[in-house]
């Protein structure tokens, strides 16, 4: 065993190693699944060792960012947590030296460079794991630009809109559809019931297979050890067919389709529209900093949905009308105090699939945890 001096050092060092771990302390407990997820990236990244360069050529083999970082995440909050086990090994085996008891040197020595391979794990910024990393700038929520508009902001850009967008701007603002879905045509019908409308899905894909998280679905083996479970669903809804609300812009939809019952809307490009929507909003709110586009009126539509008092006003509505195919997605969208009573969402609306209310797949939240 090392000498008095030695052990000191020893234990000084094992302390500030324990340091580094204040910096990646959560806000709050890790969720299961996401501690799960990073036992499981720690054990996929660290099987051959937990040398630096090793570690960093397993967190690399990927292409998505999003999964680069996760990963980095992972080797950091579970090398973390795992210096503050070896400060107290370490400090209960110089205990046990400084009372007289026999120590293992060797275990000792597993320690000492167990530890300094962490401390690099644990203290590496993401530009050392991947040297060509740059910080992607955060995205300007569409959601948050409601409330700086004045009311009635959908209805002033439908009317100061040039003739040959007035009609599709006026259908994206009452029903939140997507501009690529106005480049494959809605369709408008008036009958005595009053506009009913089909918007074509946009964002569908059939057959998806992704693995379920534990904390749903567990299948255990005769070893007891659990085993993935894969899942196959689909995404997005093909159709969507509503009647329009009672509204202003209703009656402006009812007024441009002139003598025609039924009609499709369509537009040739949807990135011309988009830019057109830019372009509009900044003429008439020059003041504001974030452009109005189509998904803010995604954003609208969705608040409509949560305030609009009737029993549907839910989670479950926002997610017929905007095309998805699962309930969660619809937290995402807009909220009912920005809704500001000025539009009404239908009270039935048809779809393709029936909406999933389950949590899957799980998608792990990453870094919001976390301080760097």
């Amino acid at each position: 065993m090392s000498g008095p001096e030695n052990q000191m050092s020893d234990l000084e060092m094992a302390k500030r190693a324990t340091e580094i771990t204040t910096r990646f302390k959560t806000k709050s407990p890790l969720l299961e699944n996401t501690y799960l997820d990073y036992q499981r990236e720690w054990a996929n990244l660290t099987w051959q060792g937990l040398e630096f360069e090793t570690v960093c050529l397993a967190i690399r083999a990927t292409e998505k960012n999003a999964t680069f970082i996760k990963r980095v995440y992972a080797i950091k909050h579970m090398a973390s947590e795992r210096l503050i086990k070896n400060y107290h090994e370490v400090k209960s085996m110089l205990d046990d030296s400084r009372s007289g008891r026999v120590v293992s040197r060797e275990r000792f020595k597993q320690l000492q460079s167990e530890r300094n391979m962490l401390i690099e794990l644990a203290s590496a910024g993401l530009e050392e794991f991947r040297g060509d990393w740059k910080p992607r700038t955060r995205r300007r929520s569409k959601r948050k630009v409601l409330s700086k508009l004045p009311a009635g902001w959908r209805e002033m850009m439908v009317a100061n809109a040039n003739p040959d967008h007035r009609l599709a701007i006026a259908v994206l603002m009452v029903t939140g559809c997507r501009p690529v879905e106005l480049f494959r045509g809605v369709e408008l019908e008036r009958n005595a019931q009053g506009i009913r409308v089909t918007i074509p899905g946009a964002k569908v894909k059939e057959n998806i297979s992704r693995e379920l998280s534990p904390k749903f679905v567990k299948n255990v083996d005769l070893d007891g050890r659990n085993l993935p479970v894969r899942t196959e669903f689909s995404t997005g809804q093909p159709f969507r067919r509503w009647y329009l609300p009672k509204i202003d812009l209703t009656d402006t939809i009812d007024v441009l389709m002139g003598k025609e019952d039924k009609l499709t809307v369509k537009i040739k490009n949807a990135n011309s529209l988009t830019t057109y929507l830019r372009m509009l909003g900044k003429r008439l709110w020059p003041h504001l900093k974030e452009p109005v586009t189509a998904y803010v009126a995604r954003h609208a539509a969705a608040s409509d949905f949560k305030s609009s008092g009737s029993e549907s006003g839910n989670l479950l509505l926002v997610s017929e009308g905007l095309g998805h195919s699962s309930a969660r997605t619809a937290s995402t969208y807009g909220s009912a105090p920005q809704g500001g009573g000025g539009m009404v969402a239908p009270e039935k609306i048809e779809i393709s699939r029936p909406i999933r209310h389950e949590r899957v797949p799980y998608r792990m939240k990453i870094g919001s945890h976390m301080r760097i």
